[in-house]
């Protein structure tokens, strides 16, 4: 009688949440009332989605002397670490409910009644709702295994507002930084390598990097670190269940360029990792690739392999001089050009060119009709032209667009300073705990 009240009062309970909430996110488990000693038995449970299709984490915690083994996982991640089953996804299936299972080993020292507890979290229009799997009291004896019993569970906690699962570079975790290197420039209808370094220090879960290429470009994987390596739609794809151990990966793959692709054309990419039981993601700024046809290649253009930034090589055409104000070229060396202006311990700029030969820094204002002063720096073969003197990072993302939306410079990007020495952006804003800006 009162097994029937209380699944009255369950299905009730069932409702009167599906009436109020619109998510209908429902957890069926099925698990064995008991279990003999030194013997295995299977947990499973029916997952109801509803509409949900992000993140999500599915934990179970086992007693002592209980050893999971993975199972059906609906296309998760599955680890047992620290007496802890987790099951993440990184995009729930597209199945509107899935069961997932998986093998619990019973050792011969436990005996007793045991109990397992639960959590099944998701993201619903980025707020965190966990539902609590409750407390189930297994007895572990020498006698035969009951009928297992399913349970329907609603979800039970408050909302918890959390970062959205496309979290920005500077919200990563502070080891975590990635670099991609190849060519500044190639020929048309030939292959080019893509080595791309993923510092992700102690992360071992799910990780999964994601390449997008030009249109017409081919991929073909040479170095995957473990991951499963895909090519589709224009999308490099590099997938873990659990990363390897060590702390840097590098993963390469060969390019093969369009017959008829010309001029400039960006990569850009994304590292998806869980930090914390959460979804990151690690945006890698766009690499500028210059295609040129067969027998116009330049030898004097070098490999630009800073950190998560390709250098512009453009040429400057010459622009005639404006009739009320004449500006006349002065002799620019190597000794004299100015360094970086510092304003305080940090601060961005803006690089609008890099060029072999080094060219009058006003004339290349007049070029773009830039009315700041332009400075250089010389590093690594190249002269670069610099921009402004910023103190916040989202002036100099501003000013980026204004040059190219009024100005027409082509791929420029924000720098970084620290007490005058050049940086990364993502050490940067590190380092003034600024926020990144697409």
């Amino acid at each position: 009688m009162l097994k029937i009240a209380a699944l009255l009062f369950n299905s009730i309970a069932l409702l009167f949440y599906q009436l109020f909430f619109t998510d209908g996110v429902t957890i069926t488990p099925s698990i064995s009332s008991n279990a003999q000693i030194g013997n295995e038995f299977t947990i499973e449970m029916t997952i109801d989605k509803g509409s949900n299709s992000g993140f999500a984490k599915l934990q179970q915690d086992l007693p002592a002397g209980f050893t999971a083994v993975e199972g059906e996982n609906g296309g998760g991640s599955f680890t047992f670490i620290n007496q802890s089953v987790k099951i993440i996804w990184m995009a729930l299936p597209t199945a509107s409910s899935f069961k997932v299972s998986y093998k619990v080993k019973v050792s011969k020292d436990v005996s007793g009644n045991q109990n397992l507890s639960g959590k099944f979290a998701y993201v619903s229009d980025n707020v965190k709702q966990t539902i609590d799997i409750p407390v189930t009291t297994i007895t572990i004896s020498e006698g035969k295994v009951s009928q297992t019993e399913a349970v329907v569970q609603t979800p039970a906690s408050t909302p918890q507002a959390i970062t959205p699962s496309e979290t920005k570079a500077s919200d990563s975790a502070s080891t975590m930084n990635c670099l991609r290197k190849l060519p500044g420039e190639v020929v048309s209808n030939t292959d080019f390598l893509v080595d791309v370094t993923i510092q992700k220090g102690a992360l071992a879960d799910f990780g999964k990097l994601v390449e997008t290429l030009p249109e017409g470009f081919t991929a073909q994987e040479v170095q995957s670190e473990g991951a499963v390596f895909s090519f589709e739609d224009q999308k490099v794809t590099y997938i873990w269940g659990s990363m390897p151990e060590k702390p840097e990966l590098k993963i390469s793959y060969k390019v093969k360029t369009d017959a008829n692709a010309n001029g400039d054309k960006s990569i850009e990419g994304a590292f998806s990792y869980i930090q914390n039981s959460e979804s990151m993601q690690y945006t890698i700024a766009p690499s500028i690739v210059k295609i040129v046809a067969p027998g116009s290649s330049s030898a004097s253009v070098a490999e630009i392999t800073e950190k998560t930034e390709s250098v512009p090589v453009e040429t400057i055409t010459e622009v005639e001089s404006s009739p009320q104000k004449e500006v006349t070229p002065k002799e620019l060396l190597a000794t004299n050009i100015p360094t970086p202006q510092v304003e305080g311990k940090m601060n961005y700029k803006v690089q609008i060119l890099a060029l072999k030969k080094v060219k009058n820094a006003e004339k290349v204002a007049v070029s773009f009709k830039l009315k700041e002063v332009v400075s250089l720096e010389m590093a690594e073969g190249f002269t670069k032209y610099t921009v402004g003197n910023h103190q916040e990072y989202i002036s100099a993302h501003d000013a980026r667009d204004r040059y190219t939306a009024q100005n027409g410079v082509v791929g420029p990007f924000v720098t970084a300073y620290n007490n005058g020495k050049r940086i990364t952006v993502q050490e940067a804003l590190m380092i003034s705990n600024q926020k990144w800006y697409k």
